[in-house]
């Protein structure tokens, strides 16, 4: 709470299973939501850049862009238009890594609802309902799909 740094989180699903998610406190703090976001889509897609990797050696290629699903509009359209860039010169150079793997068709991002996420269970404290909801999404193998 003293360090004002927000959390980022992913997981990452194959045949509705996860199999691979993590939850980790930003090294910066972010200054606005967007920022903060666009920064847990650079860890995404660092991760997916690596499963890509780990799934071609064994065996199963992937054939074009691995799906993130975000929560934020504003992140989203900053990845896919660097005329944003005015409005971000303030995130550092190397979250700009997410542009590149969009650009090259390496990942692709979607809108989805926070309520739909299933990363939503590993940055925050949830309510029971909300909560119920999140196990579902992520242990029943529903997960949520984009909205496009």
């Amino acid at each position: 709470m003293d360090k004002r740094r927000s959390t980022s989180a992913y997981v990452f699903f194959l045949a509705n299973s996860p199999i691979s998610w993590s939850t980790k406190r930003q090294r910066t703090v972010a200054t606005s939501s967007c920022e903060s976001e666009y920064i847990g889509q650079c860890n995404a897609t660092k991760e997916a850049v690596w499963l890509r990797l780990l799934l071609s050696e064994v065996g199963y290629p992937q054939q074009g862009p691995m799906l993130i699903n975000a929560d934020n509009k504003s992140a989203i359209a900053i990845a896919a238009n660097p005329e944003y860039h005015a409005r971000t010169k303030h995130i550092d150079i190397q979250y700009h890594y997410v542009r590149e793997k969009a650009d090259d068709g390496t990942v692709r991002f979607s809108y989805i609802p926070t309520a739909r996420m299933a990363a939503d269970g590993l940055t925050k404290a949830l309510e029971r309902v909300k909560f119920d909801r999140w196990v579902t999404l992520v242990y029943n193998g529903s997960v949520a799909r984009p909205t496009e």
